[in-house]
């Protein structure tokens, strides 16, 4: 029987997969073979593991803390379509994946209470510059904070309220150049529904009206963050959103401001359609299961909708 090595066979399967994906996926993809598969066969051949051999090592994969549910997920994905790859191309052994699942579990996410949001917005107003600007875009219209560092003035139609999501900025690992090691690259949004039409408030619009008053951009084409052609620093903005938080007083990642969008858009009534379309998702189920998170204030102004019912003798 010949021999097969995993590492032969990975990266066979990573230089399939770069012709179908994103570059930023195909690192993703890369950095996972590299760091955390890699070291399960080593030189040894595929086909001397086992059945409980890939069972074993998977356990131990899941029980490290310090991996996120998302890691995770992709870890999983990626091992078992190179083993797929494995057996579809070499005719290796199958291997029985029922086993093989992620826990679905959810990470408890600090939403912004209400106090906090009008502590956030009162500073965002009262220090008006690149970092406030991306926290109010994200606390108003849930935007990310690679779609708002994406955004060019052309994007923004502040006549008609609306901000156009055609791109995102990511900072990516580069490879074969010993020198720099990650690099800032403007990419398509996140997925296909990611790319979409914004609706801002009111507020939001006068907001980004002082912003470019203030800026005054000599070209539409200037990135709305760094005001030139230089693509925005995405890790700026989030250490300086984490000196904000500090200063204030609150425990709370950028990304949360889009769960507190979410989560603010139900508690106002907002239609689940329209708040789904503003996300960029594709499906309803995604923005109630992955970004509503009901404080315990707004579960207890809704049971307490349930009628009294009165008591006669």
């Amino acid at each position: 029987m010949e021999k097969y090595n995993f590492k032969q066979i990975s990266r066979e399967w990573l230089e399939l997969k770069k012709l179908s994906i994103k570059y930023s996926t195909y690192i993703k993809y890369k950095n996972i073979i590299c760091c955390h598969l890699d070291m399960i066969y080593e030189n040894k051949d595929i086909n001397d593991w086992n059945q409980e051999d890939y069972y074993n090592w998977y356990k131990e994969i899941l029980e490290q803390k310090s991996l996120s549910a998302s890691l995770r997920r992709s870890i999983n994905y990626v091992f078992k379509s190179i083993l797929i790859y494995g057996e579809e191309t070499y005719h290796l052994k199958h291997i029985d994946f029922s086993y093989m699942k992620t826990s679905n579990e959810k990470h408890s996410i600090h939403v912004l209470s209400d106090d906090e949001s009008i502590q956030l917005s009162n500073y965002c107003l009262q220090n008006i510059n690149y970092t406030t600007l991306s926290i109010f875009i994200s606390m108003y219209s849930g935007m990310r904070i690679g779609e708002i560092c994406g955004l060019k003035w052309e994007d923004i139609d502040l006549d008609n309220h609306i901000i156009f999501v055609s791109r995102t900025v990511q900072r990516i690992k580069v490879e074969n150049n010993e020198e720099i090691k990650t690099k800032k690259m403007v990419f398509s949004p996140k997925t296909p529904s990611s790319k979409r039409i914004v609706v801002m408030t009111d507020f939001l619009v006068e907001y980004l009206f002082v912003y470019k008053k203030i800026m005054n951009p000599l070209s539409e084409e200037y990135y709305v963050i760094s005001n030139s052609l230089e693509i925005p620093e995405v890790r700026n903005v989030q250490r300086n959103f984490k000196r904000i938080c500090h200063r204030l007083d609150i425990d709370l990642n950028f990304h949360a401001l889009r769960h507190s969008f979410a989560t603010n858009c139900i508690k106002y009534n907002i239609d689940v359609k329209t708040l789904s379309e503003l996300l960029g998702h594709s499906n309803i189920s995604t923005t109630l299961n992955l970004y509503v998170h009901p404080t315990i204030e707004y579960k207890k102004e809704q049971i307490n909708k349930i009628p009294k019912f009165k008591v006669v003798d």
